[in-house]
């Protein structure tokens, strides 16, 4: 790994916000099928939109290729990182900004555990159709990057149109920032 990145991702993302080497713990190259033996060697966790805007500009700038990670729940490994990539974790990237209850929306990070975003529905009265076994380490990032289905899928549908259907049943919807 180029030292002129890695001190160009601390710049933006702090010390916190990237471990190499020893501090690469096996979550990051590990998902439901093992361990990869493929061992980043560097892993960026911004905790913000603006965090995780200027290292993904890095990133492109600088032709780095990179695996995305939520919570590591997927059956699919695509957030498993391949010879070359880092490691871009949204574990960080955890908070509830917005609730309302007028509107009937939330808005979150995406590496927020969806037992927590659904908690939060419905500590406001509020009902958030995706449920998951795996809903206390799956993230809303990654619920909606895989269009996940869930339990209740045959009734509410998969994420992506529960998202953007107005007449489905009361729920509510993650906001998405800009990058």
């Amino acid at each position: 790994m180029d030292s002129s990145f890695v001190n160009a991702a601390k710049e933006i993302l702090g010390d916190k916000g990237c471990l190499q080497g020893q501090d690469v713990g096996a979550r990051f190259f590990t998902d439901e099928h093992g361990t990869s033996e493929i061992i980043p060697s560097l892993v960026c966790r911004p905790k913000s939109t603006a965090e995780l805007s200027e290292i993904m500009k890095l990133c492109h700038k600088t032709g780095q290729p990179v695996a995305v990670q939520c919570g590591m729940t997927g059956l699919v490994e695509a957030a498993r990182p391949r010879e070359c990539e880092i490691v871009i974790s949204l574990e960080r990237m955890n908070k509830i900004e917005e609730t309302s209850v007028e509107t009937g929306t939330m808005i979150v990070q995406a590496g927020t555990k969806l037992q927590i975003f659904q908690e939060t529905a419905e500590e406001h009265d509020l009902f958030f159709a995706l449920d998951l076994g795996s809903r206390g380490s799956c993230t809303i990032g990654g619920n909606l990057a895989t269009n996940a289905g869930g339990n209740r899928v045959i009734r509410y549908a998969l994420t992506a149109q529960a998202m953007t259907n107005r007449n489905q049943a009361p729920r509510i919807c993650p906001g998405i920032g800009e990058t």
